[in-house]
């Protein structure tokens, strides 16, 4: 999903915000990128808690001292630039490969393994959900940084790949830590390894680096909301409030925060999914796709009713899958219907001009009314995908383009509609000799105020 998410804007060269309009148009776009800033803020806020909780593992001078320290360093990251300070990224990261590979030998060859924690745990789809939902919160992101590759396949699927073996890694050193040191902490995992100065500094400028691509997506963002917003400042903004929410509230548990994510942005990534990649459709011009936000309501709210479900493979694929076969759906019955008007009018049309014509005929002999209906209908230039019958008051056909159903009665509401009101009908349906699915028009002839003949026009519909 991630890979499909991200060669959307490779591909169109757009945010993420922007892809989000090709799908929901001008206004609905704006929603999203509202609930993408505020998604971002808290992150922001998390990441500073969990970052500051951390490292106070190590030196406790107070976790609003550290929530105030990182704050700085990422205003700091902000105002000077992401390519001025590249170099730092690239010795951050350096530093952190090698953390990793202290910490697995510290977890899985210095402990054995613990006894399992009683009481009540999760069942393994919760715990897939919440998996799922950390990656999921880079969906409506990952193509801020892919919209400028020179060769989106490559470079989306370099960094989803990357992502995707680095958050396993993660998860498995999490997971070694649970089992093999009965330690949840990271900090204190890297006392216990007598790591000290080093893990603080590691800590900070991981944190540093993280939160920054929160803040600075979220100022991305917001400017989607209005081109007279300025993203760097939008990034500080929400740098700041992050650093506030993470030194006054408690953010130990953020299962409901990654539901909620879940809820949001699994549906709409999966609306934007099957426009781009199987209807090919772009909403962008537009001012509001309301179908593919209805669409998208439907989505939220079925996740949040498969919350109550046990489903081993999480709730997001699901609700991916059917918020995409639903948007499929709703344009494959919008272009039936689209599709049926279009051969209803035409054949209105046709049915207009051939009263028009035989208007002329209807005041002189039946016999010459007749003989032009046989040669109209021997030389009616549509017959290979239209049927043209004449029929008489009695509901028989006269004269077919066919010649195969001459004196046979067609049994269909619309011929017995015209006759007796005078009215052109259609009507749509199985067609009682046949069971053929068609189509057809009857267009009632007036001769001194009474129906004299009804010539009628049928083709048949293809599922």
């Amino acid at each position: 999903m991630m890979l499909l998410a991200g060669l959307i804007g490779g591909r169109t060269g757009r945010s993420a915000m922007e892809t989000v309009k090709m799908s929901f148009g001008q206004k609905g776009g704006l929603l999203f990128a509202l609930l993408n800033v505020l998604q971002l803020v808290g992150w922001t806020a998390i990441m500073i808690y969990d970052g500051a909780l951390a490292i106070g593992g190590i030196f406790d001078v107070g976790r609003w001292v550290w929530c105030l320290v990182i704050g700085a360093l990422i205003l700091l990251w902000i105002v000077v630039g992401i390519t001025d300070l590249g170099w730092i990224n690239k010795i951050t990261m350096a530093a952190l490969f090698v953390l990793t590979l202290v910490l697995c030998k510290v977890i899985f060859f210095s402990g054995s393994a613990m006894a399992a924690p009683s009481g009540e745990g999760l069942t393994f789809g919760a715990a897939v959900e919440l998996a799922v939902a950390m990656p999921l919160s880079w969906l409506p992101l990952i193509s801020d940084y892919t919209r400028q590759a020179q060769k989106p396949v490559r470079a989306t699927a370099a960094s989803v790949v990357t992502y995707g073996l680095v958050s396993c890694w993660m998860y498995v050193i999490g997971m070694g830590a649970a089992i093999f040191t009965g330690e949840y902490d990271i900090a204190v995992i890297m006392v216990k390894a007598g790591l000290g100065i080093a893990a603080l500094v590691i800590l900070v400028f991981s944190t540093v680096t993280t939160t920054f691509l929160d803040a600075w997506s979220a100022g991305i963002s917001a400017e989607s909301l209005s081109r007279k917003v300025s993203g760097k400042t939008v990034a500080i903004i929400t740098t700041v409030v992050g650093v506030a929410g993470a030194i006054l509230f408690p953010m130990d548990d953020i299962t409901g925060f990654l539901y909620l994510i879940g809820s949001v942005f699994a549906p709409m990534i999966a609306v934007q999914i099957a426009d781009h990649f199987l209807l090919h459709r772009d909403r962008f011009s537009v001012a509001l796709d309301g179908r593919n936000l209805v669409i998208w309501l439907i989505g939220f709210i079925l996740y949040r009713l498969l919350m109550y479900v046990d489903i081993p493979v999480g709730y997001t694929l699901v609700d991916m899958l059917i918020t995409a076969a639903l948007c499929v759906a709703a344009i494959t019955l919008s272009l039936g219907a689209y599709y049926y008007s279009n051969v209803r009018s035409g054949l209105e049309a046709k049915a207009k001009t051939t009263t028009d014509f035989f208007s002329n005929y209807i005041s002189q002999s039946y016999n010459e009314y007749y003989q032009s209906c046989i040669q109209f209908a021997q030389t009616f230039e549509e017959k290979d995908r239209l049927e043209l019958q004449f029929i008489n008051v009695n509901g028989r056909v006269q004269v077919s383009s066919y010649g195969l159903t001459a004196g046979t009665q067609p049994g269909t509401s619309d011929v017995t509609e015209a006759v007796a009101t005078g009215n052109p009908p259609s009507f749509e349906g199985l067609d009682p000799q046949t069971g053929e699915r068609i189509l057809s028009v009857s267009a009632p002839l007036r001769f001194h105020g009474r129906v004299i003949g009804v010539p009628r026009s049928v083709t048949a519909l293809h599922e």
